[in-house]
């Protein structure tokens, strides 16, 4: 995760700070995770994913960005599981 983050975040032209505003994390959170000190919680992946407008597989690297066809969409529905 931590080099698709950065590579997204970047590409967005977007530092760590203005990220971790928009998703309502703290900056070192952002840091941490792409520097690949710290895995993000289910619930703030689910917010980075669709933020990006990406499924939580690319996210993580499991599939490449431009592989649309194996994606899994992050939807309206996944806001609706309470926080743990």
């Amino acid at each position: 995760m931590k080099q698709s983050l950065a590579t997204l975040r970047r590409a967005n032209n977007l530092t760590q700070r203005q990220l971790a505003a928009e998703l309502g994390i703290s900056p070192s959170s952002i840091a941490l995770y792409e520097l690949g000190l710290r895995i993000p919680r289910l619930q703030t992946a689910r917010k980075i994913a669709k933020y990006f407008s990406i499924s939580l597989d690319e996210l993580f690297s499991l599939v490449s960005a431009g592989s649309r066809d194996c994606r899994i969409k992050v939807n309206k529905a996944d806001d609706d599981y309470p926080a743990t």
